[in-house]
């Protein structure tokens, strides 16, 4: 029989594809479920009866192993890697690909990663799933390729297997680890034009389409793991990245059924053949007997995708989301054998060129994980067994029993709740132990207050309700911010915006006009622009302090005090106190934040190579001044002079040095809410002391 293409959703959103390769057939086995009820059926028939029942089935069963060798599913996204906009003239030749050889610069950074291993924890039952990933980055060391597979979890000092640890809060867990990286490297060239297949060793590579600049082609798994990276040659010898690419996982029918039907088949030819009943019926007696029940599940799944196909509302990921579950519902079926590579070059491909790892070195391992902060009061938990969502608090223990079908938090806090099949947000009342319903087509946006909350409607206006009721703010609006007492709403009317600073209340307080807005919700205040683009400031209660004058006009603190700029001194800057009194003028070559009471500035001009210094609140300069300086947290800061980098305290007292032999600017990052220094590959906590 011969194959078809049935395409089930060809859904797209960017760049995602769902497709179903496969043809259909119906077998006359269609009403056997099984192998008893066929031999059944075979020795109430005629001789004449069953030599024409034989050959059905026989070309039956011939057709649906067709069918099945060529059954493959793949759901994927396509990544683009450029533009591929430019002309072959201009074409220049890439790079060849290399890899990374510095070998104890990999062996440093797996186990900069295996010394700093966290873990979350998604709770469920009958037990919690977790996944475990290196706190950091490496530049020698890709995380995705780093193998974890966990041995012990421990609840404050007591051990539990992964299957018996229900939803207990994990506070730590033991691993082992694995990271391959390869040594050497293998190049194999070939040109994919007009051919079906190329032979790498003894495995087969399927060309599935060669088209100019695109190519599409199968590989085995096996074969697929070995690959590192695709370049390709045009015809005047100039090497090309590919421009975008993808590889999708091509989901075929388990390797067993394929060989159940293999032996049914043998057995059919062979009774086929025979003209003695008994001798049939007892051939027939060796059909594996979980081929019949594989048969109907698999003409069961493809009613499902019938299903799924007609169905005209069904779109992108919805599409591909349903799909994934009827897989999930028959995965006996099925089995991963091949990877669908599709590739595009800037350029008609001459040869492809595949990199495979050669020699390969394996690091294996033991360690310790620690659990990452829950950051929310509660959340969502699965029942796998029911199959519904529940909501527990942030130590695991059930709130809300599991009794929906779907439920995702849609806000920072759990605190709201959204069914997508349902179509319907709820809050949470935890003291209550309820899920309260709010009004259908309504979307949680954001808290502003205990009792006020932002909400979108079904026509993608926000408004504000108090107690999730009673409506404060009318949905008119685009975008509504609370800034310090006050609320900033914007709307559109005839194609502009227009801005209103309101009071919790509704009451309007400023209507304005003309004027476009920027908030600094953490200092309390509003920084309007005019149409002339100067610059001005609201205060949290939503008084106009400061007229738009200014060419810069930026909060540096709480107070507030503002960094600004006018037309006096062009390109310096000065410090505005929050009542539009100026407390230095415009000096200064450029001021950062206050913290601990001390701000970074830079002078207008250098005193020979002291670029930087200190200034308190009152804009007066303090300390020294230094090369290089950064900002105060808890007390101590960074600064460089001399050739040294120290840390200082408030009082400008060097309380430790930091050595380095090369020297080059120093990374600086945030563990939790504590600076990170690293200075010359060496990490350093914020008042200076080494961190291993």
């Amino acid at each position: 029989m011969s194959k078809k293409l049935n395409a089930v959703k060809l859904s797209s959103l960017g760049s995602v594809l769902l497709l179903f390769i496969a043809s259909c057939s119906t077998p006359s086995l269609e009403d056997v479920k099984t192998k008893d009820e066929y031999i059944k059926r075979i020795s109430a028939l005629s001789e004449n009866e069953l030599q024409k029942t034989l050959k059905t089935d026989l070309d039956s069963l011939n057709s649906l192993k067709e069918e099945i060798d060529g059954f493959n599913i793949y759901i994927g996204f396509g990544m683009s890697m450029g533009n591929g906009s430019g002309k072959k003239d201009e074409l220049k030749s890439d790079s060849v690909f290399k890899i990374n050889t510095d070998f104890n610069g990999i062996r440093k950074g797996v186990a900069e990663y295996t010394q700093n291993l966290i873990f979350t924890q998604k709770p469920e039952l009958p037990y919690s799933s977790f996944e475990v990933y290196p706190n950091g980055e490496s530049a020698n060391v890709s995380k995705d390729d780093l193998s974890i597979s966990l041995k012990k979890l421990y609840v404050k000092g007591q051990a539990y297997p992964e299957d018996k640890i229900g939803m207990k809060r994990v506070d730590s867990m033991t691993v082992d680890f694995s990271y391959e990286y390869p040594k050497s490297v293998k190049t194999f060239k070939f040109n994919p034009k007009d051919k079906k297949a190329i032979r790498y060793q003894n495995k087969a590579i399927s060309i599935y389409s060669a088209e100019g600049e695109e190519l599409e082609f199968d590989v085995p798994l096996s074969l697929y793991s070995d690959i590192l990276a695709y370049q390709a040659l045009n015809a005047d010898g100039v090497l090309m990245n590919s421009n975008s690419s993808s590889a999708i996982p091509l989901t075929t029918i388990n390797p067993g059924i394929k060989k159940d039907f293999a032996e049914a088949l043998v057995v059919l030819k062979a009774a086929s053949k025979m003209t003695d009943k008994d001798a049939i019926v007892k051939e027939l007696g060796k059909i594996p007997a979980e081929l019949f029940p594989k048969i109907a599940q698999y003409r069961s799944f493809n009613a499902k995708l019938a299903a799924l196909d007609k169905n005209e509302h069904l779109k992108g990921f919805e599409a591909i989301k349903q799909m994934k579950e009827i897989i999930a519902g028959d995965k006996e079926l099925f089995g991963l054998e091949m990877q669908r590579i599709s590739l595009k070059f800037p350029d008609q491909v001459r040869e492809l060129v595949l990199y495979l790892a050669e020699d390969r070195e394996k690091i294996t391992g033991s360690a310790v994980a620690l659990a990452n902060a829950y950051s929310t009061s509660y959340g969502t938990y699965l029942d796998r067994k029911a199959d519904k969502y529940g909501i527990v608090d942030s130590n695991f223990n059930i709130v809300i029993p599991a009794s929906e079908p779907d439920l995702a938090a849609t806000d920072n806090t759990g605190h709201y709740y959204k069914s997508s099949k349902a179509d319907q947000v709820f809050h949470l009342d935890a003291k209550n132990r309820k899920l309260i319903p709010i009004k259908k087509g309504y979307s949680f946006i954001k808290d502003l207050s205990d009792k006020m909350t932002v909400f979108m409607d079904s026509n993608k206006y926000v408004g504000v309700l108090e107690n999730d009721e009673k409506e404060v703010i009318p949905f008119e609006y685009d975008e509504i911010e609370k800034v310090g007492n006050v609320l900033l709403l914007t709307k559109s009317k005839r194609g502009r915006k227009k801005r209103e600073i309101r009071s919790l209340d509704n009451k309007l307080i400023t209507e304005l006009k003309g004027l476009s807005t920027k908030s600094y919700p953490e200092y309390g205040v509003i920084i309007i622009e005019d149409e002339l683009e100067k610059l001005g400031m609201i205060d949290k209660n939503g008084k106009m302090v400061v007229k738009p004058i200014y060419n810069e006009l930026v909060p540096v603190d709480q107070q507030p005090l503002l960094v600004y700029a006018d037309d006096s001194q062009r390109y310096l800057s000065g410090i505005l106190k929050g009542d539009g009194t100026k407390l230095t003028p415009p000096i200064f070559g450029h001021i950062d934040d206050f913290k601990d009471g001390m701000a970074v500035y830079r002078p207008a001009q250098e005193e020979a190579g002291k670029s930087y210094g200190y200034l308190n609140k009152a804009g007066q300069p303090v300390l020294s001044k230094y090369t290089v300086a950064y900002g105060f947290e808890a007390g101590y800061a960074l600064v460089f002079d001399n050739d040294v980098f120290s840390i200082i305290d408030t009082s400008g007292k060097k309380v430790r040095q930091i050595p380095y032999k090369v020297l080059g600017d120093p990374t600086i990052s945030l563990s939790g809410k504590q600076t990170i220094y690293e200075i010359d590959g060496k990490k350093y906590n914020y008042i200076g002391q080494p961190i291993n």
